[in-house]
């Protein structure tokens, strides 16, 4: 089995009210994962993962953007195509 995998996650057509669900469960989804992982850090070491900690702030700014474009978009009903693909690599490091 190849070591490197380009794996498609979404593709598709949506109007406003389906892609915001999308966007913010998968986005909403990612921030609860990194603020458990920073919880569990706190309780286990009695520190913060600075990691998480950053890319809880980063993926809430932005839902913030999304959330803006999808606001101008619900005033114009136009369509929204998203297209996301996973990029797998395995290394050593």
């Amino acid at each position: 089995m190849a070591t490197d995998q380009v794996i498609p996650l979404m593709e598709g057509n949506y109007t406003n009210i389906e892609a915001r669900e999308i966007l913010v469960n998968l986005f909403l989804t990612k921030i609860r994962f990194h603020e458990m992982k920073n919880f569990s850090s706190k309780e286990r070491f009695g520190i913060e993962d600075v990691t998480s900690v950053k890319k809880v702030v980063d993926l809430k700014n932005s839902l913030a953007k999304i959330n803006e474009l999808l606001i101008g978009v619900n005033k114009s009903h136009q369509r929204i195509t998203i297209t996301s693909t996973i990029d797998i690599s395995v290394s050593d490091k």
